[in-house]
């Protein structure tokens, strides 16, 4: 028997086995397509070739009301979650246990189907927790702590007190902040460069845009290390070249910055505390540097598989018997990974 952690975002799914190197990734996308539904990496392939039938919130939006339009009537948000979780089943061992790791703005309503959604696909759920609690006890310390992060729709700021254990207290979610809001921003702003230096627009074509949003969490990744990168795009026989600069992308998202910013000083807690940011954060641009700078707090770039590494290592805390698993928003601080001090752009 493993366990393995399954991080429920959606921005994408996390999913780590014990004792593999890393997790597996599956982005938040379904499409339905001559009468099929594809989720994941299937339904990503062909997002932009099809995007009128591409469904990106049913995890944000877990209920059982039907899609509408461009679906099956009766098709439901869980049938969507339900097809996803079902493609992830494939990779279990039938004597596997799953630990699910989910954001703390989750009513209980939303947990509960969860669960039965995820049973249904049989994955034999044994724990149930808060992501950020998880990831953020990680870090050793006594200090009460923010942890912000991104799913595709919503930013959410989670505090959480200090002592020997993190515990998650108050937690806010705004809508429209999200990881698809900023990527909307930094595609048009990296077409825009494309447009200036070639004449090329990647965005008059579905499949030069979806090559370019394929392309985008490389070059942001350089722009990490540097100031400027040269992107590339092979199209049309010829190879595209632009030169992006980190300011540029950081100002074409500022506003949003502030939006999660002013969000996050909202919950500022009292004492020496610490900024904790998941990757999906540090990975945008001036947003990490600039939380930081509103709330007045040290930023710490936690690892972009935290939640599931911590979730795997508490896994004995968070395991629970019977059907009614209990949201776990409490674990002791750990140790054991190392963070980024600090934030760029």
């Amino acid at each position: 028997m493993a366990a393995v952690a399954l991080e429920v975002n959606d921005a994408g799914l996390l999913l780590l086995r014990e004792g593999a190197p890393r997790p597996q990734e599956s982005p938040c996308l379904a499409l339905f397509e001559d009468g099929v539904v594809l989720t994941g990496a299937l339904a990503a392939a062909r997002a932009y070739l099809s995007p009128r039938a591409v469904h990106d919130a049913y995890f944000d939006r877990l209920d059982l009301e039907p899609l509408g339009e461009h679906y099956p009537a009766g098709l439901r948000h869980a049938d969507l979650a339900y097809a996803h979780l079902v493609s992830l089943a494939g990779e279990l061992a039938r004597d596997d246990e799953v630990f699910l790791a989910v954001p703390g703005s989750w009513s209980p309503e939303r947990l509960a189907l969860l669960l039965g959604v995820a049973r249904a696909a049989a994955l034999p759920v044994a724990g149930l927790v808060d992501a950020a609690a998880a990831a953020a006890s990680l870090m050793i310390g006594t200090y009460p702590c923010l942890h912000v992060d991104l799913t595709r729709h919503r930013a959410v700021v989670s505090a959480l007190r200090g002592g020997a254990e993190r515990e998650r207290g108050s937690v806010t979610a705004t809508e429209g902040a999200g990881a698809r809001a900023f990527e909307e921003r930094l595609v048009h702003q990296v077409a825009a460069a494309f447009v200036a230096a070639t004449r090329f627009d990647p965005l008059h074509s579905g499949p030069a845009e979806h090559a370019l949003r394929g392309a985008l969490p490389g070059w942001l990744r350089e722009l990490r290390r540097a100031e400027t990168c040269d992107a590339s795009l092979a199209w049309g026989g010829r190879e595209h070249h632009a030169t992006l600069a980190r300011e540029d992308l950081a100002g074409v998202t500022r506003d949003l910055q502030r939006t999660v910013a002013e969000q996050a000083k909202l919950l500022v807690p009292g004492g020496d505390a610490r900024l904790f940011v998941s990757a999906r954060v540090s990975g945008i641009p001036g947003l990490a540097a600039r939380v930081g700078e509103v709330t007045g707090l040290d930023v710490v770039e936690l690892p972009y598989d935290g939640a599931v590494v911590a979730t795997l290592r508490q896994r004995d805390r968070l395991r629970h018997p019977g059907p009614a698993l209990p949201f776990v928003t409490r674990l002791p601080a750990m140790g054991g990974l190392h963070a980024v001090q600090g934030a760029t752009g």
